[in-house]
């Protein structure tokens, strides 16, 4: 279909991790134009005829890019990715969902490795596939975990 234009998100930044629930749309850190990982989350409500305007929820508890971002049942869920100077985290962190925003952020159980990712979630589980490492580079590797703040994870080969 034809792309029409929504109102302008609030931080020139590239690389944030944005995920959808119900009728949000939640987009968690990202990178400046300096190339400095930042911890700013924004929401905004969508329908048919487009998008509201943004609004400030709690910072992300990291400046980070590429970290990926999953909504599940009522909480949002961010995995991984890269801290300003380039390193790898593996950092998990999740915030619960309401009509008013986000909730405050908790940190879960880490990412086996550091790692920028890419997850989804799907009956209760979040899958992530493959990704970087700032020490070893591209890997293959898959984990998954329950949903939850203390899940402990399971690697795939």
């Amino acid at each position: 279909g034809k792309w029409s234009a929504s109102p302008v998100y609030p931080a020139g930044l590239y690389f944030p991790s944005c995920s959808s629930k119900g009728s949000y749309v939640y987009c968690v850190a990202g990178e400046n134009a300096q190339n400095s990982a930042q911890n700013a989350t924004y929401y905004s409500y969508v329908t048919p005829s487009g998008m509201g305007a943004w609004a400030p929820a709690p910072a992300y508890p990291i400046q980070a890019i590429a970290q990926s971002c999953v909504t599940s049942d009522s909480s949002l869920f961010c995995v991984g990715g890269l801290q300003s100077g380039g390193a790898s985290t593996g950092s998990v962190y999740y915030a619960g969902i309401s009509s008013s925003g986000l909730g405050a952020w908790q940190s879960a159980s880490s990412y086996p490795a550091g790692i920028a990712t890419d997850c989804v979630a799907d009956a209760g589980f979040l899958y992530c596939v493959g990704g970087y490492n700032s020490n070893s580079g591209v890997t293959g590797a898959s984990y998954y975990a329950l949903l939850n703040a203390t899940a402990s994870s399971s690697a795939s080969a």
